[in-house]
């Protein structure tokens, strides 16, 4: 099984993150055509055990996929696909992009509009999974433990008072972890995902993000490239 993350959807890409609505729609059809199946993000650690062991042509026949940060894009584009396709896409948040008054001004994406709390509830209304993605989308590796128990703390305290419901899953900030951030976010998660290989544990589920420069290895379907921690 494969996670594939992508970010900003957009016809004029401006950042290697970017994806145009186009090639969201032609990865997403290619996956379809090939026998593929799209699975839930929250299947992936059920998924991922099963797997071990498992003949190699058996471990790329399901993809997950998930939209990080939130983008009003998300639910511009990718919820339109998500409904036509019947199919079950997960979308993390960042509870503190949610609320504009408390918007942190260090985002690498400051100048891209987020979604709100009502469009995440139009998101679980038709199907998606919400994904946990910490308060202020900080790379949680750099901050101290006490700091990183509060980010989480503080998330979790955003969605209920957003009247949002509290995330299984989570997905590290910059898809950045180690044993110390993965221990405090098992206190409130059932799984995350990583970049940087992950060693298919619950808590360390690697993540294929998407760059432009990947777009013909991923239209090739060439999963034994896409998944090396060096491409990350």
């Amino acid at each position: 099984m494969q996670v594939l993350c992508f970010h900003h959807i957009t016809p004029s890409p401006a950042s290697e993150f970017d994806v145009t609505p186009g090639q969201l729609r032609d990865i997403v059809r290619l996956l379809r055509e090939k026998g593929t199946r799209i699975v839930p993000p929250s299947s992936a650690p059920t998924h991922r055990a099963a797997e071990i062991g498992a003949p190699a042509d058996r471990q790329e026949d399901e993809v997950a996929i998930l939209f990080d940060d939130g983008y009003a894009s998300t639910l511009g584009f990718a919820l339109p696909l998500m409904e036509e396709l019947e199919a079950v896409f997960g979308m993390a948040v960042v509870p503190g992009l949610l609320q504009e008054t408390e918007r942190p001004s260090y985002l690498p994406h400051s100048s891209v509009e987020f979604t709100t709390a009502e469009g995440v509830r139009r998101w679980l209304d038709s199907g998606g999974e919400l994904i946990g993605h910490s308060f202020s989308h900080v790379k949680m590796t750099a901050l101290a433990t006490s700091s990183v128990r509060f980010e989480l703390e503080r998330e979790l305290e955003a969605y209920e008072a957003l009247n949002l419901p509290v995330p299984n899953q989570f997905a590290y900030p910059f898809g950045a972890s180690d044993p110390r951030v993965r221990r405090e976010v098992a206190a409130h998660y059932t799984s995350a995902f990583a970049t940087g290989g992950g060693d298919g544990s619950a808590f360390d589920l690697h993540r294929i993000t998407f760059r432009q420069w990947k777009v013909p290895k991923l239209m090739a379907l060439d999963w034994a490239f896409l998944a090396r921690p060096e491409n990350d």
